[in-house]
């Protein structure tokens, strides 16, 4: 990051160069959080995952929300706060307009339109923070369908992100559009979904269920026939019991 922060100083200057690295940043990790929310709780993989623990899975939800939530409001808030004997100034697209100095290339006049559709854009995670997450609003608060859905508050998001992205590029014409984005989420997914495939199947070659007697025996049957140590069979009957969560990831999709 050192590196690229340096060639961002002298390319546009330091005071410019700075600037710009902070917010790119900003702006790469709230896309790479919107990316993660949006892959992890969209809702085919959110099935299976909420059989798991769905009420501790929506207040990790809640987390990846609330923290784009702030990301998007501090990329967009007011360049400072405060009195001015105790001005505190933010790292937000609005300092682009304070730079003395920008880019040939850069039109003060496009740059403040381009802010002005970003804040626009951010309105929506401004009164989610102001009503719920900073404050507690009290009338919000009584009415529990004020809250919006993530998939409504996903393209808001985007929307936003999107054009503050338009800001930056605004700034430099040379920036792309995407970010790499890092393998945690699929392979968290991935790996859930591994687990629950082999649960059921190995539920699929025991055969249909019966009592506690019979589906003793067969999970003897089923370790003795793969070579398996007898001490195993309380976890293919656990294994069993998590694969009756999951009826349809079984082979051939029986529910």
């Amino acid at each position: 990051m050192d590196a690229t922060r340096r060639d961002f100083e002298q390319e546009m200057g330091r005071e410019l160069g700075s600037l710009y690295w902070v917010l790119w940043n900003d702006w790469a990790n709230a896309l790479l959080r919107y990316k993660e929310l949006s892959h992890l709780f969209n809702e085919t993989e959110l099935g299976p995952l909420n059989r798991i623990g769905g009420t501790f899975l929506w207040d990790v939800q809640q987390v990846f929300v609330d923290d784009l939530i702030l990301r998007i409001c501090r990329m967009t808030d007011k360049p400072s706060v405060g009195d001015e004997n105790r001005r505190k100034e933010n790292a937000s697209i609005a300092q682009f307009l304070n730079i003395e100095k920008l880019p040939d290339h850069c039109s003060p006049a496009r740059l403040r339109d381009r802010i002005k559709d970003a804040r626009k854009a951010a309105k929506f995670a401004h009164r989610v923070r102001n009503r719920r997450i900073a404050h507690r609003d009290l009338v919000s608060a009584k009415l529990a369908s004020a809250e919006p859905r993530v998939s409504t508050l996903l393209s808001k998001m985007r929307r936003a992100l999107d054009a503050i992205h338009a800001v930056l590029s605004t700034v430099n014409p040379s920036l792309g559009n995407d970010v790499l984005y890092g393998y945690r989420m699929q392979a968290f997914v991935s790996g859930i979904s591994q687990i629950v495939r082999s649960a059921c199947l190995i539920d699929s070659l025991l055969g249909p269920r019966g009592e506690m007697g019979e589906e003793i025996e067969m999970a003897r049957s089923f370790l003795e026939k793969m070579g398996g140590d007898p001490g195993d069979m309380m976890a293919i009957m656990e294994l069993r019991e998590a694969a009756g969560w999951f009826p349809s990831e079984r082979p051939g999709g029986v529910t």
